[in-house]
């Protein structure tokens, strides 16, 4: 009977020793200047990261079975870079991001879409809706709550209460204080119940490895949009952080919310689209009451800054805020 030893594909790159292999041989070789394969197969999934489809579209199939890449020369040219910059993943993102081909406008006429509907030829920019994980923190970081402290153990965000309790014999240990609003990276992930609000916005299960994430739209994320504890909260600090700044400007709460979670100025017709939900709700009778009964985390939202509130709830939801163009 033949003993059957460990080896190497040498058909893709030959191993430099021919003695027995162990598994720092096969760290070495995959990361071997010359592999054909390891450095092509990362940038191809940053691209697909930062562009929502790769060079090559079949990114779990990059053998003869799969598509053959859009751009091989471009995709050559990104694994080189990424191999001589010691394969620093930071690097990489920077340069996609700072190109001319990721900084296109996403706005495109009828002829291109006619001619190019998948944008194969890159003739405008990307429009990916974000990753659950981005989501939330998008929303923390907005509004200043985001705890970016590095490392430590995970942490229990916002769930629904006795969620676990009907699923398993177990309470679900929600966090306090700043672990509240750490990045979402160091939430807990239970495999058989995992966060709904990541649920709901198509992160994966964890289950199997996912190459390529998968992009719904339901209407439960039009409601967690609108009432996840962590969006009501960002949007309540927000809402108090531009009525200290501008206490008697609703104009320049308009432009701090814009300019907060948007990044940009907001048009003359979205200014006065918004002026005017300012001005009919200080004709409301409710104004006039300190409490409206809308509550944030059990803390009522004033009535001075609740047409700020609804207005960061509405930026918080747009297309352009999920989906950067």
């Amino acid at each position: 009977m033949a003993l059957v030893e460990p080896s190497l594909p040498k058909s893709i790159h030959p191993s430099k020793t021919d003695s027995r292999i162990d598994r720092l041989d096969l760290a070495h070789w995959l990361v071997a200047p010359h592999h054909p394969l390891t450095a092509r197969v990362q940038v191809n999934r940053l691209w697909q990261q930062m562009f929502g489809k790769g060079l090559v579209s079949t990114s779990e199939d990059f053998g003869i079975q799969g598509e053959p890449p859009s751009h091989p020369e471009l995709l050559d040219w990104l694994a080189v870079e990424f191999i001589e910059s010691g394969w620093d993943i930071k690097h990489m993102l920077r340069l996609i991001a700072q190109s001319a081909t990721y900084q296109q406008s996403s706005a495109s006429s009828t002829h291109q879409r006619e001619r190019d509907p998948e944008n194969q030829w890159m003739g405008r920019g990307p429009s990916v809706r974000l990753h659950a994980f981005h989501i939330r923190d998008l929303w923390l970081q907005a509004s200043a709550m985001l705890v970016t402290r590095h490392g430590g153990p995970p942490v229990y965000p916002y769930q629904p209460k006795d969620l676990w309790s009907e699923l398993s014999r177990k309470t679900y240990p929600q966090s306090s204080g700043p672990d509240l609003y750490r990045r979402s990276i160091y939430t807990y992930f239970k495999r058989t119940i995992n966060p709904p609000l990541m649920a709901t916005f198509d992160a994966s299960q964890r289950e199997s490895c996912i190459l390529k994430k998968e992009t719904t739209n339901t209407p439960l994320q039009a409601l967690a949009l609108f009432n996840a504890p962590e969006v009501m909260e960002a949007a309540k600090a927000l809402a108090q952080q531009s009525h200290w700044q501008h206490p008697h400007a609703p104009e320049g709460q308009i432009h701090y919310l814009y300019r907060h979670i948007l990044l940009r100025n907001p048009s003359q017709k979205e200014i006065e689209g918004l002026l005017a939900s300012y001005a009919s709700y200080q004709t409301m009778p409710q104004a006039t009451s300190k409490d409206l009964g809308v509550t944030v985390s059990n803390d009522p939202v004033e009535a001075s800054t609740f047409p700020a509130f609804c207005t960061a709830l509405c930026l918080f939801g747009l297309h352009e805020t999920l989906s950067p163009r």
